[in-house]
């Protein structure tokens, strides 16, 4: 567990355990590892793609398709601010377990 402070000074805890019990319907099947893995969090930028967060890409972009973000459950403490971005299924992250 890790504390943290906002912009206006406001001290939260960050938890991965959090994360991993409030993690969105779409990864509901994953294990703890695969989570982790497979998946990291990022702001959700101010226009809040919708079309992105459900899967469903309506409308055409240039370039690579974005990979599948999934919003944490309305009970996670950051679930306003962040959200886990599915990897390439070809990525090459391990994880780093730490301690004996």
């Amino acid at each position: 567990m890790t504390l943290e402070a906002d912009d206006r000074g406001k001290l939260t805890t960050k938890s991965q355990i959090v994360d991993y019990c409030q993690r969105g319907e779409a990864l509901e099947q994953s294990n703890i590892i695969d989570y982790f893995v497979n998946t990291y969090e990022i702001d959700i930028d101010s226009k809040g793609d919708a079309a992105l967060v459900s899967g469903t890409q309506d409308r055409k972009r240039r370039g690579r398709p974005c990979h599948l973000r999934v919003r944490y459950l309305s009970g996670h403490p950051k679930a306003r601010t962040k959200q886990r971005i599915m990897r390439n299924p070809n990525h090459h992250t391990l994880p780093n377990f730490i301690g004996s």
